[in-house]
């Protein structure tokens, strides 16, 4: 079924939105990287670390969105798509997109779990030793276990 020409170009625009985002999203989480390391980092140390992972799935997400629906809805690389290897092509997109909606939804937890924290008790918040507490370790333990990787200690 082809698309009318209003689907057409929006699915073009989202493509174009897609390449403009990806390196702005890139530079902001290079930006949190070098932050993570500055002494000023060591109190807020597990937020920037669930913002990092955060940011990396959603580029992951958008990637996958980009190659997984979007091309193939305009008709682009239509004999790769189609071609010897389009179901094996098919399923990684299905298990990527599936993967990464849940470790989003993951990450989302994580992030609001950590600012209501802090919200809820500011004082303590900054008091607490985040490598002796066995709940903040969790959010490492649920990336390791999603296969996004481990971010060790803050430097």
């Amino acid at each position: 079924m082809a698309l009318s020409t209003a689907e057409a170009y929006i699915s073009v625009l989202i493509v174009f939105l897609t390449m403009i985002t990806i390196p702005i999203y890139s530079f902001i989480i290079a930006v949190f990287i070098r932050y993570r390391r500055s002494a000023e980092a060591k109190s807020n140390c597990l937020y920037i670390q669930i913002v990092i992972v955060k940011g990396f799935i959603d580029i992951l997400s958008a990637i996958n969105c980009t190659f997984g629906s979007l091309l193939p809805s305009l008709g682009a690389l239509s004999t790769v798509y189609l071609g010897e290897y389009g179901m094996a092509i098919a399923q990684v997109y299905l298990w990527t997109a599936w993967g990464s909606r849940l470790m989003q939804g993951c990450s989302c937890v994580l992030l609001s779990v950590n600012r209501c924290t802090i919200l809820l008790n500011p004082v303590k918040f900054t008091q607490v030793s985040f490598d002796k507490c066995v709940f903040c370790r969790v959010p490492r333990r649920v990336f390791v276990a999603t296969g996004i990787g481990f971010f060790g200690r803050c430097f």
